[in-house]
């Protein structure tokens, strides 16, 4: 068995500290974003020992071997692919996927496993299936061939293609011309891996195929047929990959005009390795399931009952999408996360918020084009995804539900913000092609929570368009809930209520009434005169900026008798 790093040509075990090799290693490859690489090496040279087992993985979710370790380290000069090797016996050679109800493998190249119940599972695995499933053989892995594929976002979505799914590539284009480098696609065969990556205007390498038909005639022409085995929650550009000094020989980055690009397996490691490293923070928490949370919890947390809690679920789950709206201290935030919660609830699904603001943009949302400097200094521009297409990214990885909270929804302009997520929001089933090319939809799993507060904008205001794409839920003032939590902290709030309900009576707007946030805090008897005089004073005189008389009645001086008897 052996690793890469080549271009260290020499026996490495004449370097006896670790300090010492890693001088050479950061010689060689720079020490930018290789701490890991290094560490992998250091391992394979100065850790494995004799009688070590080790389990051989191909991506995160499937073994291809089982064996023994059986020599110490040593160097052979001879070999183009690995020259850092050690021998071992292996004891199963086959295709074991890993089960969903198992922790998915590390995703760098070498890791040591130190879980014994961990190891069990995985020997487990194997005796109990002694053929794996049968997927791909690899007596003959040293035959596997390693690929890199251009997938132009205009015409097919590599990344909205779920895991297991089959796709084929055609050997000519629209034209019947045969495509550049004709022989790569002759020379593909079923076991092949390669990496998927996605053009211009991305440029990133997004997911991991392996081959499970070679080149052969389908009515669509001469095709070949892969699988997606993989998705990347942290995509890798094609600049990252070329600033890595060590694959500056490597085809596609040399020249990236064409479909089908060989990589040497060495090549292969090495990039394997940089998509290793983007992603072990990400994959690390991917497999996190999210605590039970029930409506019975849920009710008690916020106070509203729990038949309409459900309700309120039942509506997000039809609709997909919903808005929580109602006048400032309703709770819509607060409610907002814990609906949240309970979609989320016992599965592997997540929760983000984004807050909108009126500068809020599409760029920022959905996609666009952002500069950065290299490590010269000069600009470069490359398009980025936004925070909805990097939280699709990591719900694509996910079987459980996923949401988005977006606060304050109605504070930016929702028709420029959300572009084509209009036509979207509407055809969950659908893709089509953003402005920057490639072709997006969004993930069935995916739910938004908006919140909308209508003291700063009345939902009479809201585009028809959107309002048809979203279910509506309203909140208004719960005086119950205010009595039942300060009843809980000893504090009576019924003179409270009552002058809240007739402060509401005086606005006479439900978009703009008091709601009851303000109050829901422990001590309030010691907190309320600040309260009123720095929140809800300054709101009163803003809403009856022209009525001053309005405002004098419910001034702290008047008020707070009945606030506290």
């Amino acid at each position: 068995m052996g690793i890469g790093w080549n271009e260290l040509k020499e026996d490495l075990s004449e370097y006896k500290t670790e300090e010492a090799l890693r001088g050479k290693f950061y010689e060689i490859y720079g020490n930018e974003g290789n701490d890991i690489s290094f560490k992998q090496l250091w391992s394979f040279l100065h850790e494995i020992k004799k009688g070590d087992l080790v389990f051989v993985k191909r991506g995160i979710k499937e073994l291809v071997g089982f064996g023994e370790v059986t020599s110490d380290y040593y160097y052979d000069p001879r070999p183009s692919e690995y020259r850092h090797l050690r021998t071992a016996t292996w004891l199963k050679k086959g295709s074991w996927a890993i089960p969903e109800n198992m922790k998915t493998l590390p995703v760098k190249t070498l890791t040591e496993l130190s879980d014994p119940e961990r190891i069990k599972g995985l020997i487990a695995l194997i005796e109990d299936q002694p053929d794996g499933e049968t997927l791909d053989p690899v007596s003959d892995a040293g035959n596997i061939q390693y690929w890199w594929l251009n997938a132009n976002p205009k015409i097919w979505d590599i990344v909205a293609a779920p895991i297991g799914s089959l796709q084929t590539y055609t050997s000519h284009n629209a034209q019947g011309n045969k495509r550049r480098i004709y022989q790569y696609f002759k020379q593909v065969q079923p076991g092949d891996v390669l990496f998927g990556y996605v053009a211009s205007p991305m440029r990133q390498i997004v997911a991991l195929c392996r081959v499970t038909k070679g080149l052969h005639e389908t009515e669509e022409g001469e095709v070949f047929e892969f699988e997606k085995i993989e998705q990347f929650a942290q995509p890798v550009s094609l600049k990252d990959l070329q600033s890595a000094p060590e694959l500056t020989k490597c085809e596609p980055l040399i020249n990236n005009q064409g479909s089908l690009f060989k990589i040497s397996p060495e090549e292969y490691e090495i990039i394997r390795n940089i998509i290793d490293e983007a992603n072990e923070l990400v994959v690390a928490g991917k497999s996190s399931v999210a605590p039970p949370y029930g409506l019975d919890e849920c009710s008690e947390a916020t106070g509203f009952a729990k038949e309409k809690l459900a309700y309120w679920i039942a509506a997000i789950e039809r609709k997909k999408q919903a808005i929580l709206y109602g006048p400032p201290g309703t709770g819509k935030t607060f409610l907002a996360d814990h609906l949240a919660r309970l979609i989320v609830s016992g599965t592997d699904g997540l929760i983000d918020c984004v807050q909108f603001h009126p500068a809020y943009s599409y760029e920022e949302f959905i996609q666009g084009i952002r500069p950065e400097s290299d490590e010269k200094g000069n600009l470069q521009f490359d398009l980025k995804p936004g925070r909805f297409l990097e939280f699709c990214a990591q719900a694509r990885l996910r079987k459980g539900p996923c949401v988005l909270i977006i606060d304050e929804i109605n504070r930016a302009n929702l028709a420029r913000v959300f572009g084509e997520l209009m036509y979207l929001l509407e055809y969950r089933d659908k893709g089509i092609p953003l402005a920057g090319g490639m072709r997006f939809s969004i993930p069935e799993n995916v739910r938004i929570i908006g919140t909308m507060n209508t003291a700063d904008r009345s939902i009479a205001l809201v585009d028809f368009a959107l309002r048809r794409r979203f279910a509506f839920l309203e909140l208004s003032p719960e005086y119950d809930v205010l009595l039942t939590y300060q009843r809980s902290h000893n504090f009576n709030a019924e003179g409270l209520v009552r002058i809240l309900r007739d402060i509401n009576v005086t606005i006479n707007d439900k978009n703009y009434h008091l709601g009851i946030s303000f109050f829901l805090t422990d001590k309030l008897k010691e907190k309320m005169e600040e309260i009123w005089k720095m929140e809800i004073e300054p709101y009163l005189e803003e809403y009856f900026f022209s009525q001053p008389e309005a405002v004098a009645k419910y001034r702290w001086d008047k008020a707070k008798d009945l606030i506290l008897s």
